[in-house]
């Protein structure tokens, strides 16, 4: 005898087989993405920056470049050589103590001594422009002016200026945060300030910086 055949079209047949793991895979998937909403909903984000309060300290573009406080009561010069060692070693200690002072304002002075030749390698062609438009050349110029007429011999030096008092001093060497706020104190007193010597150079100048 034989076994009797179903009227139901192939085609109708195989849809039942074909329909339920495709249903099931769109559940699975459904499922994950509902977990990965609920995830992304409760975990906690990366916080953008918030905006600066009219509290905070302003920086100011340059030249001159500058951190800090801009309307601090003391403004503070660092006379330094991008060549330098020790003034890209004192730099950052330099900064640091800026940061947990809010009444400094730090003025960078590019000051190049005579011995070391500029070296540009790998220039791009906007650094190429730049250099060629001599710009930079005379801010340097004038930064280096006003650090000779300052009494500016050696980098890294420092130049305090009390701007409530107007009364300036001239400190040489990497200044140790402590003796900077005794400087600080000294300004502000009503007694003259006197240039404490407080370490020995790291350059000395020999002639006027190119």
């Amino acid at each position: 005898m034989k076994p009797k055949r179903s009227s139901t079209p192939i085609e109708l047949q195989t849809f039942p087989r074909r329909w339920w793991p495709r249903r099931s895979w769109f559940l699975v998937a459904g499922l994950a993405a509902s977990l990965l909403i609920v995830f992304m909903a409760w975990s906690p984000g990366v916080s953008e920056p918030s905006p600066s309060t009219p509290g905070e300290p302003r920086q100011v573009a340059g030249p001159p470049w500058r951190r800090g406080n801009p309307d601090g009561r003391f403004a503070l010069t660092f006379h330094a050589d991008l060549e330098c060692p020790f003034c890209r070693a004192y730099y950052p200690v330099l900064k640091r103590w800026v940061a947990e002072n809010p009444d400094i304002d730090l003025r960078w002075n590019h000051l190049p001594l005579a011995d070391h030749d500029a070296r540009y390698p790998d220039l791009t062609p906007t650094i190429e422009q730049c250099v060629a438009s001599g710009r930079p050349d005379a801010v340097i110029q004038a930064q280096a002016a006003e650090a000779m007429k300052s009494g500016v011999t050696a980098t890294p030096s420092l130049r305090l200026q009390d701007r409530r008092t107007g009364k300036t001093i001239l400190l040489q060497g990497p200044v140790e945060g402590d003796a900077l706020l005794s400087a600080m104190d000294m300004l502000a007193s009503e007694e003259p300030a006197v240039a404490p010597i407080t370490e020995m150079p790291a350059d000395v100048l020999g002639d006027m910086p190119r």
